[in-house]
């Protein structure tokens, strides 16, 4: 199955920005209910303690809500890192403020209500061992605090630390794991991506051969024929050579066999052929600033059926009524452009999900060495999709 490194695809951004929105809309709304019995307990600590306290969680929640709206995984990564380490440093810092006054044994700190949140926040993008490593450390601090602010608090420490981290850290992993989720569904849309190229590009070869064949035997082979033995002053040399060779070419592609390499000539007459399979009546422009010498087998594959599905593309949802292609080269690159003038669209609107041009053109350029593509497209302007190859 296809893995991925650092990247976040979409099913698991969606799941991570679902459990952020929760972490913040959690913080926010404790900090309102808890508000209340701040006045009581304010005096525990110096008086500038509880108001810095009290906004760096509300500062925290919209800023987890905001960066689930519109913010990029860096940044919501971030946001959920401060939480849970400024929910730590909140803790010890009231440890070490406090002026040994005491609340009834009935209540309990404020800050200590929320300890939960803190492990989801980390949960999102730490392994099991650290959640549940804060998970315990955060229970102990907590513990610390119901400790030393509670009048006469004899709860045992381990069956208090035992129980409340077990809850917090299994809690947590649980809505850890349902964001990894997400990371098994985009790795499986990966591997379903890659093999669905895989499985296009071979019907596409097959579909290829299949209407090379009927060309050949419905009238290429023919005039091809027919072009090598009409008398030199009907037809020239040079004509009768070019037709030599493309029935060459035709009659390697009907047995199946192929060379490594081909020269620049017949990966024009590919380029054209690919297009006449589209439209019989399109053309192409041509620009060479020098011919290259050879150009591996591979790369004109490759180029000759990506321009086969690019202009089948314009020709089903471009709605165009001008289109052309053209091929550029030199010795070291090709490069070859289809372009219309037709409804466009948004690229940055398109569902990663949508196979579309990944398929049947991006795919096939990216499996060859020095091969790349490109799409430009505006709503109501029109699409240009780039095909080229660089010579290593």
């Amino acid at each position: 199955m296809a893995t991925r490194t650092n990247a976040v695809g979409p099913a698991q951004a969606r799941l991570l920005r679902l459990a952020a929105a929760f972490t913040g809309s959690g913080a926010l709304f404790y900090a309102l209910v808890l508000s209340t019995t701040l006045g009581g307990q304010s005096s525990l600590v110096p008086a500038w303690w509880t108001p810095c306290a009290l906004g760096f969680i509300v500062a925290c929640g919209i800023g987890a809500i905001a960066a689930s709206l519109r913010g990029s995984i860096w940044a919501l990564s971030r946001v959920m890192h401060s939480f849970a380490i400024g929910y730590v440093v909140l803790h010890l810092s009231w440890l070490f403020l406090w002026d040994s006054q005491h609340i009834p044994a009935l209540d309990t700190p404020w800050f200590n209500a929320m300890p939960g949140l803190g492990a989801i926040a980390l949960a999102l993008f730490r392994r099991w061992p650290t959640v549940v490593g804060y998970s315990v450390g955060i229970t102990t601090t907590a513990y610390e605090v119901n400790l030393r602010a509670i009048t006469a608090y004899d709860e045992p420490a381990w069956m208090m630390i035992t129980i409340n981290s077990a809850f917090i850290a299994i809690f947590a992993l649980s809505v850890g794991q349902m964001v990894k989720t997400g990371r098994v569904l985009d790795e499986t849309l990966d591997e379903t991506r890659a093999q669905t190229s895989t499985a296009a590009a071979s019907e596409s070869r097959a579909l290829e051969r299949e209407r090379f064949k009927q060309l050949t035997h419905d009238g290429v082979l023919a005039a091809l024929i027919t072009a090598m033995r009409t008398p030199h002053s009907t037809i020239d040399v040079l004509t009768q050579r070019q037709a030599a060779a493309a029935l060459a070419e035709l009659r390697a592609l009907e047995d199946g066999s192929t060379s490594s390499a081909v020269h620049f000539t017949d990966f024009v007459a590919r380029i054209r052929a690919s297009v006449a399979l589209a439209d019989d009546l399109a053309s192409i422009d041509l620009q060479v600033d020098s011919e290259p010498d050879l150009i591996p087998a591979e790369v004109s594959d490759a180029m000759a059926s990506a321009t086969l599905e690019a202009v089948r593309n314009v020709l089903r949802h471009s709605g165009a009524r001008e289109w052309r292609v053209s091929v550029d080269a030199n010795p070291t690159q090709l490069r070859i452009r289809v372009a219309d003038n037709g409804i466009g669209f948004d690229p940055r609107a398109v569902s990663r999900e949508r196979m579309g041009l990944a398929v049947s053109v991006h795919s096939r350029l990216n499996a060859i060495d020095g091969g790349w593509s490109r799409v430009e497209s505006e709503p109501g302007v029109g699409t240009m999709v780039e095909l080229g190859w660089v010579a290593a």
